[in-house]
């Protein structure tokens, strides 16, 4: 583990001005990357927990919000009301991205006094540099994913953590607790950097001879005064106190598995997820058939897929081997941190019971890397530090500088074009529903919409006189939607038995007219096609034409 010797002598080599420049460096950074953020925010992304996210905030917003039983989404409430404080504001783009960017913002805050605590400012620096351009962050750091807050609150609690153990500080303490309540507050896979913080505590008392460290127990006190501040605010405002736990173990103990994929028993998830290029197959296919082309495509810029990871990963692999072989304490707080994260994502079970026994493996979800994310770039930064401090002429400090600056730029180049293909992406599957919702503002407020479950129409109108939002996801056939109404539909959905395209079956519904020409961006074959599910037209029945 760090220790706080070499964590303060580290910052002592760096002299003052210098420090003043990586401070005004570093505040560059934060600001482009706050602009950046702001301007391609994306609000909610389509057909996931996000609309409803925007709903509960909404409603929190204007004092309407109230837990329930039968939504586990709605015990969100570090999710919900933090939304539902920016949606004072106004409901947009903006302000339904803005605690998302401002935990993505808060998490490169945090990741810098990290890599100050535990190395120096250039350290904390560089892992803030690569952050920016992560591309599992960047695809989900403008929508309104609970990933990223969770992320944050888990980066506070290991900073609170690091100074706590440096300063012998209760009140450190106090915020690591406190972080991990608010964490699992967001959502359930909060509970991982409890397991990360209380297998890290456990290993400390076994290597300080069993023995506990002084005001660690103040740990649990934070945790104790966040859960009874949480139990009282359950009690007057839902009525039960322990609702956040009873409901969120009840439901993953009761959900049918069915829901999710197969893929949550695959073991090479995620192993796939961060290893996106594969290329020690690549490698030795190669080498097998004694064709060195493969090898030459291993990474090619023009090639880019939608994967999370890019080269991060690959480096962080052989970062951790240089940092295992030179044996340096300082990377050991987040080498912990990445290799548990990761056991954890691998065999965290979704459903467990006895009799009789199920062991069923968490839902796999590449978003989940977020977890690790902060850890990861902190062992590449210090990984290139290490090895710049290392040379011991000055020759072989240029040498290693100039290795350190080609394999960050390297992996920046490599990231850039992922992260604008997760942005377009996420341009067209939200522009045709943004263009319907820009024409529906100008209608009266007592026009009917009919619009899917999933679709973010309402956010984008700004919750503007909700009883107009019908949800047509439950009826059986299109007489049941009322005449002199606007109906928005996927171009390729399939509700259920019934299809709810005219295009395509246009014997359904043969009084329903577009009212709206569908326009779509000028996309490559490769976005258009995955942002297919959500491109919408809109339609209108006339007052005089129901349909059969």
């Amino acid at each position: 583990m760090a220790s706080a010797k070499h964590a303060v002598e580290s910052r002592k080599r760096i002299p003052a001005d210098r420090k003043k420049i990586i401070g005004a460096i570093f505040l560059a950074l934060l600001a482009c990357t706050l602009v950046y953020s702001i301007a391609t925010a994306d609000g909610p992304s389509n057909f996931g927990d996000d609309l409803a996210y925007s709903w509960y905030a909404h409603a929190a917003s204007q004092g309407r919000f109230m837990q329930n039983t039968f939504d586990v989404l709605s015990i969100r409430i570090m999710q919900i009301y933090p939304i539902g404080f920016f949606y004072l504001f106004g409901v947009s783009l903006v302000t339904s991205s803005a605690w998302d960017i401002c935990s993505f913002i808060g998490t490169m805050i945090v990741i810098f006094f990290i890599g100050r605590e535990l190395y120096n400012e250039y350290a904390g620096l560089l892992a803030a540099l690569l952050f920016a351009f992560m591309p599992v962050i960047l695809k989900i750091s403008g929508t309104m994913s609970d990933s990223i807050p969770v992320m944050f609150l888990t980066s506070v609690a290991m900073l609170s953590l690091l100074y706590g153990q440096r300063l012998k500080s209760r009140k450190w303490y106090l915020i690591t607790g406190i972080a991990l309540v608010a964490a699992f507050l967001v959502m359930p896979e909060g509970l991982f950097a409890w397991a990360i913080v209380a297998l890290y505590l456990f290993a400390k008392f076994v290597s300080n001879r069993f023995r506990v460290r002084k005001n660690e127990q103040y740990i649990a006190y934070g945790m104790a005064i966040a859960l009874i501040l949480l139990f009282a605010f359950n009690y007057f405002t839902a009525g039960k106190p322990f609702i956040t736990f009873s409901f969120t173990f009840s439901y993953f103990q009761t959900h049918t598995y069915s829901y999710f994929s197969p893929a949550n028993g695959n073991l090479a998830f995620y192993p796939n997820e961060i290893f996106p290029y594969h290329i020690i197959s690549t490698v030795w296919n190669s080498i097998s058939t004694k064709n060195i082309s493969g090898i030459l495509a291993i990474w090619n810029p023009s090639d880019v897929t939608f994967n999370s990871a890019g080269l991060y990963f690959y480096v962080a692999m052989l970062a951790i081997l240089l940092l295992a072989v030179r044996r340096e304490k300082r990377a050991y707080f987040v080498l912990f941190w990445f290799i548990i994260g990761l056991l954890i994502m691998e065999f965290d079970p979704y459903h467990v019971s006895i009799s009789p026994f199920s062991y069923i493996l968490q839902q796999r979800l590449g978003r989940y890397l977020t977890l690790i994310a902060p850890a990861t770039v902190l062992i590449i930064s210090i990984a290139a530090m290490h090895t710049i401090d290392s040379a011991k002429t000055k020759k072989m400090k240029r040498i290693a500088i100039a290795i350190v600056a080609i394999v960050f730029l390297l992996l920046i180049i490599n990231a850039i074009p992922i992260d604008r293909l997760w942005q377009s992406l996420q341009l067209n599957e939200r522009y045709s529903q943004f263009q319907i919702a820009q024409y529906l503002k100008t209608l009266p407020n007592s026009t009917r919409i009919y619009y899917m479950s999933g679709q973010s129409i309402p956010v984008y109108m700004g919750f503007n006189n909700q009883s107009r939002f019908i949800v047509y996801d439950q009826l059986d056939n299109c007489s049941q939607i009322l005449p002199d109404s606007y109906i928005a539909l996927p171009l390729y959905a399939k509700i259920g038995s019934t299809t709810y395209t005219p295009v395509s079956a246009n014997t359904l519904c043969p009084r329903w007219v577009p009212a709206l020409p569908y326009t779509a961006m000028n996309f490559s074959p490769q976005v258009e096609s995955a942002g297919s599910f959500a491109q919408t037209q809109l339609y209108y029945i006339p007052p005089n034409g129901i349909a059969h």
